[in-house]
């Protein structure tokens, strides 16, 4: 079993493609870790779109259930609990996919991890 650790998860639903793109970060070692690196994706991405500037706020003062999404984008932590940092993700993008579909979005695809991730990330 894997170290316990976490994860950030940025998802964006692409309609005109039908399918959805993910951005998953390396392992964190703790929830706290994960949750101030979506802080900034959400500071940054206030910066580029003002209208989404209290999606940080929002974030900061607890969202429920760790997810805050504008638009076509989702931000989320998730924790790592498969056999293996890969098992967990892709389970994880599984379960978002399912969940997405259940909510009337039946054309949404599971992502999937490239085939050397996370080890292509680390080299990028």
């Amino acid at each position: 079993m894997a170290d316990l650790h976490w994860h950030y998860a940025q998802l964006e639903l692409v309609p005109e493609d039908l399918m959805a793109r993910s951005q998953l970060s390396l392992p964190v070692s703790t929830r706290k870790g994960a949750h101030r690196q979506v802080e900034g994706l959400l500071d940054r991405f206030g910066k580029q779109v003002p209208r989404a500037k209290q999606l940080a706020e929002t974030w900061r003062r607890g969202a429920k259930d760790d997810w805050v999404a504008y638009g076509l984008f989702q931000w989320t932590i998730y924790e790592c609990t498969g056999t293996t940092c890969r098992d967990s993700a892709q389970g994880f993008l599984e379960d978002w996919a399912e969940t997405t579909r259940d909510a009337g979005l039946s054309w949404v695809q599971t992502p999937k991890l490239p085939d050397n991730w996370p080890e292509a990330h680390r080299e990028g």
